[in-house]
């Protein structure tokens, strides 16, 4: 009677692991490259600013140009490869083309990851909190959460994995 009161215990105890352990959200799955390839925004409440900074990132996705990406590791650094402030250099006013930036700023960081919230710590090791989700291969960071001036209307940075 001990041995099968003692079975039962250890079924039961396995039993609660396995459930709890399904309850968890898999976080591996941001390992790996993300590009951004499109700012996703509310046409009727964004700003001309923001409309415009989301059509050219869709230009730029057009002639495969990767002006942001992150690189997130299995040891919870991440990589930032950004050449977003070089833009304006890459706009030729007289004609209006866009090319795409030939420099970048590279930022190595740290993160963690949940399933539902990313934290980077910035350049001064701040952390910098955003609603972040993983739908297959594309990755969702709630743009309002990044404190941009220019964002101030809800919105989404779709990042695709490479």
């Amino acid at each position: 009677m001990r041995g099968l009161f003692t079975i039962l215990i250890i079924t039961f105890l396995i039993s609660c692991s396995t459930d709890k352990s399904n309850d968890q959200k898999d976080t591996t799955n941001i390992e790996g490259t993300w590009v951004v390839t499109e700012l996703q925004v509310d046409e009727s409440s964004a700003s001309d600013g923001v409309l415009f900074g989301a059509q050219i990132l869709s230009l730029l996705n057009g002639i495969d140009c990767e002006v942001l990406s992150l690189t997130f590791t299995n040891d919870l650094s991440v990589e930032i490869d950004d050449s977003t402030s070089f833009l304006l250099e890459s706009i030729d006013t007289a004609s209006f083309e866009i090319t795409c930036p030939t420099q970048s700023e590279i930022t190595l960081s740290s993160y963690t990851y949940d399933g539902e919230v990313l934290v980077i710590l910035d350049e001064n090791e701040e952390e910098v909190s955003v609603n972040a989700t993983i739908e297959g291969d594309l990755l969702f960071i709630d743009a309002a959460d990044l404190d941009f001036s220019d964002l101030l209307s809800e919105g989404q940075l779709v990042f695709m994995k490479k």
